[in-house]
């Protein structure tokens, strides 16, 4: 555990530069007893107080609509990645220059060498492999799954919210529920019986997809609702589909034994997990770091946290941080330390949730697929990426 002067030295500057960041850190520490990971320490409100209370009264009123100057003092990510793919609509890609799509026109991403939009050019995003845009061609885009170009298709990238992917439907790329199975990353769900000291395994990928967004204190995020009509409406530049699909993980029926929201403040998540366990401290359980993400490596240490409810919470694609977080029963949490198998070397920590009682999951789920078993035939485990945190009783546990 990093020592609580390191981590003031390393929250200063937020200290100096936003009120509204020391808020965070004290409500923090007020009901949290061990360190703010570093993930989310990066994604505390740059606002000041003053931009905080103008903010708060502005986006109350039926008329706001998110503009460059709030996006950008509130480091949100206003525009979504990847808008429809329709004759003379907008390609958006991580808040660049949008342009039409027309015959002749250029497309601009990231801020690459933008190329003519004819028959048989390319295409670049982000230095990619380009491929020649012909028809039943594949389009290339950091390195997602490929997929052919069809009439009336959509492409989405970077962590919506994502289903299986049949005939017609959409594409969803990083991290998705369901994808063509042989897309999968085949390491990213495992048995419990795999976790043994003097193991090896492949440790899936840990890196976070999702464009960087802070969070947005709670007297703003407080001013907007979680449905599909009052985001569209304040952030008009997302799409209606891009904002359905994600909330329909905040909005759908909760499974056998499970207690869920999605906070959108970090205020809200804490709150949200001291209910949902019961508890006035908490234990933040987080991934040290993306170190050996895909690669082969030998477990050394394994830590059974002794708890009996697990709150984990996994960030959504919104335009400000939002989490999607829900209570678990009939779960263990682990932290497991990944070392070099030749040498020994320390590589990394990762924490680790199984799912003991999967009977309520549908027999479509990609777990299910990966360790081909049924609802209710084992027990299924994953690992939690840069991004994601798990909440327990802080009484009597030590990280």
């Amino acid at each position: 555990m990093a020592h609580p002067f390191t981590t003031f030295l390393l929250l200063f500057p937020l200290l100096l530069s936003s009120s509204l960041a020391s808020n965070q850190i004290t409500f923090w520490s007020q009901n949290v007893l061990n360190e703010m990971p570093q993930a989310i320490s990066t994604k505390l409100s740059p606002l000041n107080k003053q931009d905080s209370d103008y903010y708060a009264k502005t986006i109350s009123q039926n008329n706001f609509k998110a503009d460059s100057n709030f996006c950008s003092v509130a480091k949100l990510s206003c525009f979504t990645l990847f808008n429809e793919l329709v004759s003379g609509d907008k390609i958006r890609y991580n808040n660049p220059v949008a342009s039409p799509l027309v015959s002749g026109d250029k497309i601009r991403y990231n801020n690459p060498v933008a190329s003519p939009l004819v028959s048989g050019d390319k295409i670049r995003y982000n230095n990619p492999v380009s491929s020649p845009l012909v028809s039943g061609d594949k389009i290339r885009y950091n390195n997602p799954v490929v997929s052919p170009l069809v009439s009336g298709d959509k492409i989405r990238y970077n962590n919506p919210v994502a289903r299986p992917l049949v005939s017609g439907d959409k594409i969803r790329y990083n991290n998705p529920v369901a994808i063509p199975l042989k897309n999968i990353d085949p390491f990213s769900f495992f048995r419990l019986s795999v976790l043994k000291e003097g193991n090896t395994m492949y440790l899936s990928n840990l890196k976070a997809t999702l464009p960087y967004r802070a969070f947005l204190p709670p007297q703003i995020a407080s001013q907007i609702s979680l449905n599909p009509q009052n985001i569209a409406k304040k952030f008009p530049d997302w799409t209606k589909e891009a904002i359905e699909t994600t909330l329909s993980y905040c909005n759908a029926a909760a499974t056998k034994g499970e207690f869920k929201t999605c906070p959108k403040s970090l205020e809200e998540m804490i709150s949200f997990s001291k209910t949902a366990l019961g508890k006035n401290k908490l234990l933040s359980l987080a991934s040290q770091s993306t170190k050996g993400s895909g690669n082969k490596l030998e477990i050394r240490n394994i830590k059974k946290f002794n708890v009996e409810k697990i709150v984990a919470c996994h960030e959504m694609f919104l335009p400000f941080a939002t989490y999607f977080c829900h209570s678990l029963s009939s779960s263990r949490i682990y932290s497991v330390d990944f070392v070099e198998p030749k040498t020994g070397a320390p590589v990394n920590t990762v924490v680790a949730i199984c799912h003991l009682d999967t009977s309520s999951w549908s027999a479509n789920h990609v777990a299910l697929k990966i360790l081909k078993f049924g609802p209710g035939q084992g027990e299924a485990c994953h690992w939690m990426n840069e991004i994601d945190l798990a909440w327990i009783d802080g009484t009597g546990e030590k990280i």
